[in-house]
């Protein structure tokens, strides 16, 4: 009996780990946080901890250090909208995300910048809304996307902190 609660603990406990979005202090780390490295390297780096997070790169400049996600429809509460025969399928109000990452900064001393790209569908019309960062019409749940592809990308530089 107390081997299966502790084991139902632990199991609890990994699957927070997974699901539970990261705390703020994970998300002002990974924010301030300096690099060191050559860029190519840095975002390979960053790219793989983009895939890990079940993002498909659509964009790479290694040499200027920079890449961006392929776009991914999100319905309005922030669920990801499968791919149909046709596409992905979305209702009004849908957010195309794509996002832009760039290191900032020189090969001894680089920070990470991560810029959502936004775009709304709206039903009957032939072209997307475009939403700038920082707009009201943002959905909340994008900056937990992008706060949670931050503290992936700092997980994966580890072994390139200069300072926090």
């Amino acid at each position: 009996m107390l081997r299966t609660l502790r084991s139902l603990t632990i199991l609890s406990a990994l699957a927070c780990l997974a699901a539970c979005p990261p705390s703020a202090a994970q998300v002002q780390a990974a924010r301030t946080t300096h690099y060191a490295g050559p860029a190519p390297d840095l975002v390979a780096l960053a790219e793989q901890a983009a895939i890990d997070q079940q993002y498909q790169i659509a964009d790479e400049r290694r040499e200027d250090g920079a890449f961006m996600t392929a776009g991914k429809w999100y319905g309005a509460e922030g669920d990801v909208r499968t791919q149909g025969a046709g596409g992905a399928k979305v209702e009004d109000g849908a957010i195309l995300l794509e996002l832009v990452v760039r290191f900032v900064g020189t090969t001894d001393d680089a920070t990470v910048e991560i810029l959502p790209v936004m775009q709304r569908y709206a039903s009957g019309r032939s072209n997307l809304d475009k939403i700038p960062p920082g707009d009201p019409r943002q959905p909340p749940w994008v900056q937990g996307k992008v706060d949670a592809l931050y503290v992936a990308i700092h997980d994966a530089l580890a072994g390139h902190v200069t300072a926090h």
